[in-house]
This record gives structure tokens, sequence and C-alpha cells, in this order.
């Protein structure tokens, strides 16, 4: 690996200055870890060192140094899947625990119920899990009326029934993916809740527990429907019970409620409708919730207000919702629709059922977001079967209503979607919907991506530009759930195949299917094959999917928005939000810093900028990161791109455009950049703090090493130890290191206080091993 060029941005030019330069347009210097196994030498060779410099003085210290010790940086950092963030590693190492957590406590069982083991005695701990749990139902549920468990047992039980609770929490990344290990943990939970007195606090929180747990099992769609209403039912039984015997002054009484209503509308919806006086006990719930704790901030009783409201749509009520704007569906196309006169700084959505009745185009709107009731629309303002980029596409009446339809599949009544969520005509809405945008898409319960645009659905196989268009990133990254909508003619009788399923959810049968986002990146990015639905599949060929890969280097694309989709280490998915942000574009420059700043935590005035002012808005928002205490993440986001001659902690950016792929200009014409930035799967571990000033004048302390520019000729000046001293001493080589044009500098701490040479500092960002 080669590092940026460092002769013109990466070095700062000294004169018998051994200090690190306090303001230095700097970029960043790396070294791979196999190159210096002694932590000394930081800065030793990149990609191809000429000679090894086997100083023994610790030449890179400093009393004031921000790196870790040197024992740290002996430390192998190794960028692969297995050990690529310290959160998976903790995740792992808690699910771990838990399970054995699990195995202690059994065994803690069979000696607090003596006599009573009933499995094979041969060691296996899945064994000894299910014996205890034999055993304790036995001790419990059939023992004599006369045979109480001690009190010691009880408390034992509650423990066993905790950990099988959390053992099968971590199962899955939404919890409860085992089946196995979520039935040992419901019969636990009963069991205890059959033990536990009344005036045992414990009790209270087994019920919540159990209805927890029975709601999870209620939401599997594989099972039938009968079993789901069955978990459904005793869900509510467990949580109605909780809420009676809550005493008034507990804290969890708000929470316990709203769990409730929940589930009342979770069975509403497993009865498709049919059971339209939970929908009524819902709202009671919340409305108890209102009545019973007035001392609620404002935030939190708007929040409920939008929940009754909602629930009230949901169950057909039409006017639980303020429409602030209403066309009849056979006027539709007979004009342009006008929003201007709406009230501006509003949410706004679209009510499907309305729109699928083919009864109105009716858009509500709420004063703050209510969560997890819509679905938000992210598409390309550009998309299939348009050439002219002047303007917006047309609004497709078959693709709105195929969202709507998806959108009511997922149970949510109305969509969000930007072409009537602001009012592109009003700068003040315009500027106010741009700053709330990550809330937008943040808070929606799962976002449609449509690939091809409004015009029409996009085919698995079709070339389109969405993963190239700025706010998609966002739009993928910031909601709780993604899905693509498609083309799909094959209805449900065919699935997709590669070494995973790819389920396919039918929207319209022979028209439009639907799938996981991440499901549909992965397997672009290897071969697929089309398989009916059958017991005994037959294959049908295979399935090209190039909706986000098919041109040349693309892929890159594919890879860096996986990345910021899997990773949950903070570090890493802040680099990787910066490399996929690198390999995509907009009609407007400075989009390209309000449509990640939300994903980075931090909310710019949109207003302050104007449209081509990207340069400005990439300072505010680095200035606003450091001062956060955040580090450079976009530090090393792409060796391979030359810095930004204005921001040179920065790479260069892609060129502005309303269609087409991102593109750099490089010596040799436009290129690219997804085939230029390269492999998306390394990261800068321990990137640096500190500030930026309003010019982008980048402030921070790192160990520094003098170098100079490889010449013919000063060729003869490599020698660390001189003509003086020859003959004296054996004569040593300097470190070598080579930048991307190739220019080769040598390292020389032996010049750090000489005069008379040109002489680079090269400041180390980053720890000192970093392998990539």
């Amino acid at each position: 690996m080669s590092i940026a060029e460092t002769s013109q941005y990466c070095m700062s030019s000294a004169q018998r200055d051994t200090r690190v330069p306090e303001r230095l347009n700097a970029s960043i210097v790396v070294r791979r870890a196999d190159e210096c196994a002694t932590g000394k030498g930081v800065l030793s060779a990149m990609s191809g060192s000429e000679a090894a410099y086997d100083d023994d003085s610790d030449w890179l210290s400093s009393d004031d140094e921000t790196e870790p010790e040197n024992t740290e940086l002996k430390e192998k950092i190794a960028i692969s899947e297995d050990d690529a963030t310290d959160e998976d590693v903790s995740s792992w190492e808690k699910s771990q625990a838990n399970r054995a957590k699990v195995y202690q406590i059994a065994e803690r069982i069979l000696k607090a119920f003596p006599g009573r083991r009933t499995g094979y005695g041969n060691g296996d701990k899945g064994e000894t899990i299910s014996d205890a749990l034999r055993v304790v139902q036995e001790a419990c549920l059939n023992a004599p009326p006369d045979v109480k468990p001690t009190a010691f047992q009880i408390d034992t039980l509650a423990d066993f029934s905790n950990a099988l609770r959390r053992r099968s929490e971590n199962t899955g990344e939404h919890g409860h993916a085992n089946g196995s290990f979520l039935e040992e943990a419901i019969a636990a939970a009963d069991v205890a809740i059959q033990a536990l007195s009344p005036e045992r606090p414990e009790l209270l929180e087994q019920l919540d527990a159990l209805s927890g747990m029975l709601a999870a099992k209620s939401s599997w769609s594989f099972s039938p429907s009968q079993d789901r209403m069955n978990s459904i039912d005793r869900a509510i039984d467990a949580a109605v019970r909780a809420v009676d015997i809550t005493p008034s002054d507990d804290p969890n009484e708000v929470t316990r409620l709203r769990n409730l209503s929940k589930l009342y509308e979770s069975r509403f919806n497993l009865s498709n409708g049919s059971l339209t006086e939970d929908i009524g006990v819902a709202i009671s719930c919340l409305k108890t919730i209102l009545r019973n704790h007035p001392e609620l901030e404002e935030e939190a009783t708007k929040t409920l207000s939008n929940e009754i409201a909602c629930l009230g749509l949901h169950g057909g009520d039409n006017d639980a919702v303020h429409s602030v704007f209403e066309v009849p569906y056979a006027d539709l196309g007979k004009a342009p629709l006008i929003l201007d006169y709406v009230p501006p700084h509003r949410f706004r959505f679209l009510d499907c059922k309305a729109y699928v009745d083919k009864k109105a185009l009716r858009v509500l709107d709420f004063t703050t977001l209510p969560v997890g009731r819509y679905t938000a629309v992210s598409y390309v303002w550009k998309g299939l079967d348009k050439d002219d980029a002047s303007d917006a596409d047309p609004i497709s009446a078959a693709v709105l209503r195929t969202a709507c339809l998806a959108s009511l599949s997922l149970e949510c009544d109305m969509i969000w979607l930007d072409r009537l969520g602001i009012v592109q005509t009003n700068s003040s809405d315009k500027s106010w919907q741009i700053k709330n945008m990550y809330r937008i898409y943040a808070s929606c319960k799962a976002c449609l991506v449509l690939p091809g645009g409004l015009v029409r659905l996009a085919d698995l196989a079709e070339a389109t530009s969405w993963i190239q268009r700025a706010w998609t990133l966002q739009e993928a990254i910031a909601p709780p759930q993604v899905n693509c909508v498609f083309h799909w003619p094959w209805g449900k009788g065919v699935r997709l195949q590669a070494h995973f399923s790819l389920r396919i959810t039918d929207i319209e049968t022979g028209t439009s299917g639907m799938a996981d986002l991440k499901n549909i990146l992965q397997a672009s990015l290897v071969p697929v094959r089309k398989e009916t639905a059958e017991e005994k599949s037959r294959r049908l060929g295979t399935q090209p999917i190039n909706m986000f890969t098919n041109a040349k280097g693309v892929q890159a694309s594919a890879e860096a928005l996986l990345g910021a989709l899997n990773q949950r280490n903070k570090a890493v998915r802040a680099n990787a939000i910066w490399r996929s942000a690198l390999l995509r574009t907009s009609s407007r420059p400075v989009d390209m810093i309000f449509s990640i700043m939300g994903l980075l935590g931090v909310m710019l005035e949109p207003s302050s900028f104007k449209k081509d002012d990207r340069h400005h808005a990439t300072i505010e928002l680095a200035r606003a990161l450091l001062a956060k205490g955040e580090a450079a993440r976009w530090l090393g986001i792409s060796l391979q791109l030359e810095p930004n001659p204005h921001l040179s902690t920065m790479p260069v950016m892609p060129e502005t455009s309303v269609s087409g792929g991102a593109y750099i200009r490089t010596a040799k014409g436009l290129k690219e950049a997804a085939s230029i930035v390269g492999d998306s799967w390394w990261w800068l571990k321990g990137a640096p703090r500190g500030s930026m000033d309003e010019d982008g004048y980048f402030r921070f302390r790192g160990r520094a090493v003098p170098v100079m520019k490889m010449t013919p000729e000063n060729s003869q000046i490599m020698l660390i130890q001189n003509g003086i001293y020859a003959g004296a001493v054996p004569q040593r080589k300097a470190k070598v290191i080579k930048s991307n044009s190739k220019q080769k500098w040598a390292l020389r701490p032996d010049l750090e206080a000489s005069p008379g040479h040109d002489i680079y500092w090269a400041i180390v960002i980053a720890r000192a091993k970093q392998m990539a």
C-alpha cells in the first residue's frame, strides 16, 4: 500500500525547528504493520523499503503525544472481518458470557432441587440446561399443593429465567432469532411467575419479560397464523396482569401501558383488521397515560397524541389526522400539484389507504414526527428513461401505488416523499426540512428504496444511479429497516439463492417485489440463481443483480455502503460513511455535506450556505465534529486520490451533476470515483483529535520525523553517516517511503536539528502499526 502524495500537502518545510508544526496542511501517513515489529522507526517503509533503519533510539517520542504507549504500538492491528470492530468483539463475548451464565445457573438449579435430576449425566451443557428446566417445571408446576419452593429456590429460578432470556435476546440482530432458546426462556418465565408471590418485585419483571418474548414470537412470519395469534393473546394477558399489579407510584407504568397499546395494535394487525375493538383499547391505554401523568414533558405528550391520531387512522378513522391538502383521485393529472399555501415547517405524509383505494391524494401533516408510523421513500430525481437532466421526473401513478401498497404491507398508513413533503418553492420550509432530514429517515418504520426513480420500477438486472447519489447514503443508513422495491414478474413461486437465500416479498403478484436492501447489495457481489419455491426446488437459471454494481468499478460503491450498514463500531462506521460519500454526487455541491451531517451527529444550518459552497460546509462539518471531541475520521478515506488543493486533509471530491455517476477529474481526464478509491474494507485506527479553524487548518499533535525528497542530485547525502565519518563506523542507509506519485522520501531523524538542508516534517497519523 502506498501513501498519499506528501511532497506538496502532507509535509511542512523546516529550518532548525524541531517542533511538530501546530498549523499544518497535513493529510495522512500510515505504514504497514509487518515492516516494523519493534514499534520503532514508526514512519518506516510504506511500499517497499530501500533499506532497514535500525536505530535503537526512540526518536519519535514526545512529552505531549496523544498516541498510546509503545507497548500498545507493538500490538498488531489487523484489518479483517474477524476483528473489525471492538463492539462486534464485545457483543460476541457478551453472548458467550450469557450462555456460560445459563449453564452455571442450571448447575445451581440441579443442586437447589436435590433428588429431581432426570438428565443423562454426561456433562453436555445443552442437556444440563434442558434438565434444569424440566426440574423446575416439575417442582413448581406439578408439585403437590403442600410442597412450596424455598426462597432460595425461587431466587435461583428467577436468575435462571433472566439468564435464559438474555441468551435468547443475543441470538439475532433484533433478538430472539433462535426458536429453541426462546421457547426455553418462555417456559422458564412461566415457571418463575407461577412460583413468585404477588408481593415479590421480581414478579413484575418476569411478567414484562414474558410479554415481550411472546410478542417477539408472534412476529415470526414463518409460524402458522394461529400460533402467532395464540402468542399475542398470551402476551396481552401477561401485560394486562403487569399493569393491574403495578403500584400507582411506579415510574414504569407509562412504559407498560404503551407496550400494552402496541400489543393490542399487533393483535388487530394479525386479525387483518377484524378485531376492531382492539384499536379502541390501544387508544384507551394511551389516553390513560395522558390522564394519569400530567407531569409528562410537552414532547412526550405530543408523541402520545401523535400515536393516538395514528391509531385512529390505522383503524379507519380518516378524520383522526389533519389533512392539509387533498385532490380527488379522478382529478389527478389534470393540473400540477401545488402545495405553496400549506403551513410551513410541518412534517407531511401521503395517506396510503386513500390513494390505493383511488379516493384521493391526501397530504396529512404533523407538528412532531409520528415515530415508527410511516415509511420514507428513497429515489433519484432523474431515474430511468430520462436523458434530460433539467427537471425532476414526473411521478408515475403506478409507481406511487406500488410504494403505498408496500407501505401498507409493513403496517404503515403513511409515506413520506420529498416531492410531497417539502414545499420546493418555499426556501424557509426547504431549509427546515433539510435540517430535519436525518430525523425523518431515522424515525420511519422502514425506508422504501426505488432505484429506478418515480417513472417506473427498475429490474434487478438494470443499471441505475441510485447508489451514486448523495442523499441516498443517509436514506440507506439512518432508517431501522430498508427495503428495495423493484420489478418482479416471477411472483411468489420463485426465489433467489446464492450462498444464502434472498427472500422476496410480493407486492403486486407478477409486477413488483420487495427485499431487504442489505441482502440485495450482498447478492449483487456474488452469483445468484433463480429457483422455484417448492420443497424440491428447480433451478431457473442465473439472475444478474446490476442495480448497484453494473458499471466498471462501481462494485466499490456497494462494498462501501455495506461497510456503513454493517459496522456498529462508531469509528469504523464513520470512516465508511465518509468513504461512501466520496463515491457519490449531487446537483447541489453543498448537499454532499448536508446528506451526511446527520449520520455523523452534526446539525448545520442549511440556510447559512449557498448551494455551491461545499468547501465551507465541509470545513464547518469537520469543525463541529472536532469540537464534539470526535476524531478526524475522514483522514485516510482514500489513499489513492490526490489531496484536495483547497483543503488538504480531505481528498479531491467528485464533480457534481444532476444525473450520472460520481467522477474525479485527474491529469488523464475524468475517471469514475469508484474505480479509483479501491478497497473499502479498511479504516484508520486511532485517528487524531484536535481543532480546525475557519480556514480549514487542522491543529493536532502527533509524532513527526524529518524527511528529504530523494533526487538524483542529492542521492549522495542519503547516507546517515556522511563522508566526515567515512571509515569510522559502518554506513547505514536511510529508511525510504514512496508516495502515490512514485516520489521517494528518505526518513532522516539524524537531521532533526541540522541546518542547510531542504527538510520536511512528516506527521504520523493514527497508530504506528496499521495493516491495510
